[in-house]
């Protein structure tokens, strides 16, 4: 008797510890899908705000720097013709005012929203036009002005490529990373309708339907969430006739 109790104390006991080490199965399991799904997430590329303000900032003190020497310049001594030399000057007062005016403003709005597109653009477009006007304006200097004024323009304009090129590249990054963005909306968007279309497929069942006879006995058992299974039936219970009561006239 004694042994038999100890034979069944050994089972328990061996039956008990499989128990606590069976729920470790599916941790593993989830910690797959989990990675999985951390794989299957797509990646933002990385935007170098760090870099693009040292860009506004050269593009400041590029700016500057350029305004002092169309300043220097004495375009009423170089060797062209009245006409030149008044198309010229008028090109000299459109990039100072462009970059004494409006070119500070945009450098702070990109300054302010590194990730807005359209301020970058705005900034961008300001660039082209500039350099457009500054490149000619260095050739005419090389070829009317004195040396010092082509070597001072040729500089500057050199600069002034070098800013938007950098800034090109920002923006190229920038488009990415919208791009990357709104990818990444979307998927959650689609993961979140499907688990929507999901739900009402896994929607528990409400359980079976017992179908009752004649005389309140079980005729068969059917699904609840089968449409086409018939629904019980309860039939009224049959009327007991009224007692009927008889008066004896005195």
């Amino acid at each position: 008797m004694m042994h038999r109790y100890i034979t069944i104390l050994t089972v328990a006991l061996w039956g008990a510890s499989l128990w606590g080490q069976a729920p470790s199965r599916p941790a593993a399991g989830r910690s797959h899908t989990v990675s999985a799904a951390a794989r299957n997430t797509p990646t933002t590329p990385a935007l170098n705000v760090t870099q693009l303000n040292s860009t506004l900032s050269a593009l400041q003190n590029a700016a500057q720097q350029t305004t002092l020497d169309l300043a220097r310049l004495r375009v009423d001594k170089w060797k062209t013709d009245g006409g030149s030399k008044g198309q010229i000057e008028g090109n000299v007062e459109s990039l100072m005012s462009n970059m004494a005016n409006a070119l500070p403003g945009m450098i702070s709005a990109v300054r302010s929203a590194p990730t807005s597109l359209t301020a970058n653009l705005k900034l961008y477009r300001d660039l082209n036009v500039l350099y457009d006007v500054l490149a000619p304006l260095a050739d005419s200097a090389g070829s009317f002005g004195s040396r010092d004024e082509y070597q001072s323009l040729s500089a500057d304009t050199q600069l002034l490529e070098a800013n938007r090129r950098a800034l090109a590249d920002y923006m190229e990054s920038l488009a990415a990373f919208q791009e990357a963005e709104l990818s990444r909306l979307r998927g959650h968007g689609n993961q979140s309708s499907s688990a929507a279309t999901a739900a009402p497929a896994t929607a528990k069942k409400s359980g079976p339907v017992v179908v009752m006879g004649e005389n309140g006995v079980p005729k068969r058992i059917v699904d609840a969430d089968d449409d086409d299974a018939p629904r019980p039936v309860h039939k009224k219970p049959a009327a007991q006739p009224a007692s009927q009561t008889t008066t004896t006239k005195k």
